[in-house]
């Protein structure tokens, strides 16, 4: 970051100054995880000292409210890093579906735990490295004939549960989108 000239302005507002941190590497869109946030933002800190605010979905075990406040593993990733980068945040969850949408907006400055979608690459640039991989996985009773061998296509016959606007991979999200289940 050092080598990197990002001029200073004070009379640019927050957004503006984050879209020039991100122009500075190649990219005009918001940025996701904590990580690059705290990158992008840096520079922007002493003109602008109003918090950042990220979006989380409210899923145990990785983001929920415990005790009236954000916690879980990736919240506490999020907080580690925004705190090492002095950077003033507030962590807000909700469903998936509205972080999105105020992502999409500008109304937050950030969100974490998300896949990358093409789709996506719109209105998000992602950190090199993620902050987690997540593994997706398919429950069925114990006493279950139901065997599955990567084959999503023979799962068609079954009933399937998805979180509006969650991404569950480039193979289950096809399946999605051509009615491999009749009943989501």
């Amino acid at each position: 970051l050092s080598d990197s000239p990002v001029p200073r302005k004070f009379n640019m507002t927050r957004n503006e100054c984050i879209q020039r941190s991100a122009k500075s590497s190649g990219s005009s869109r918001p940025f996701l995880f904590a990580t690059a946030i705290a990158i992008a933002t840096m520079a922007c800190s002493d003109a602008h000292p109003r918090a950042l605010v990220l979006v989380a979905a409210d899923s145990a075990p990785t983001a929920y409210m415990e005790d009236g406040k954000p916690s879980g593993m990736l919240v506490d990733v999020v907080t580690e890093a925004l705190q090492r980068a002095g950077s003033q945040f507030e962590i807000r969850l909700m469903p998936w579906a509205r972080c999105l949408a105020e992502i999409r907006s500008g109304r937050v400055d950030g969100i974490f735990s998300v896949f990358k979608l093409p789709e996506r690459n719109e209105f998000l640039t992602y950190t090199s490295v993620p902050i987690i991989t997540q593994v997706e996985a398919v429950f069925v009773p114990a006493d279950s004939d139901v065997k599955f061998d990567g084959n999503i296509g023979q799962l068609g016959r079954f009933r399937i549960g998805t979180i509006r606007g969650t991404s569950y991979g480039m193979k289950v999200d096809s399946a999605l989108k051509t009615g491999v289940w009749s009943t989501v």
